[in-house]
């Protein structure tokens, strides 16, 4: 008696742990496979409706609401990061071409540091009029422009030095101004 009182005090636990944590299979709700006969190729299948069963819908990532479409994308209203990173993009081919002018006395890598200088200018011009005078980026748009101009101006030296008259053109007054 005492041994069947200590197999029945040490299987029940187990036995109720066995039916705790098998649960009941859910109702089956695949298709059995077909048959070889019964495939279609790939091009004549349907598709399928979705199953009326909602909890054997298989799980999809969740589409993004559609929006209205908008005409054009919002531009920044301070674009003023882009403006000074162009210019200081301009103004490092600029310094890299005249580098390479000086080495090998060539007037093409002259006329490429006058055109990205130019072109910085031109950049730096157009953030310092879009910012108020009261603005103290404007102050710092407008010394590096001007520093700018003095780069341009001795690019022109140079290239008056070596023979190069025509290669710097002469840059518009409004550019360079000390306004």
């Amino acid at each position: 008696m005492p041994l069947l009182f200590i197999f029945a005090f040490y299987a029940l636990p187990f036995s109720l742990f066995a039916q705790q944590t098998t649960a009941p299979a859910p109702p089956s709700t695949t298709r059995p496979a077909p048959t070889p006969s019964q495939t279609r190729p790939q091009s004549q299948t349907r598709p399928q409706a979705p199953p009326t069963n909602p909890q054997a819908r298989p799980q999809t990532t969740p589409q993004p609401r559609q929006s209205r479409p908008q005409a054009r994308p919002q531009p920044s209203n301070f674009p003023f990061t882009q403006y000074l990173s162009r210019a200081s993009n301009a103004q490092g081919w600029a310094k890299i071409y005249f580098a390479s002018f000086k080495r090998s006395n060539e007037p093409n890598y002259l006329s490429l540091a006058a055109r990205q200088a130019q072109n910085a200018i031109q950049i730096l011009q157009s953030a310092q009029n879009q910012l108020p005078k009261t603005n103290r980026f404007y102050h710092e748009v407008r010394a590096r422009r001007l520093n700018l101009c003095d780069f341009y101006a001795l690019l022109k030296t140079a290239g008056k030095s070596k023979g190069y008259y025509k290669i710097v053109p002469a840059l518009s007054d409004d550019l360079c101004a000390q306004f």
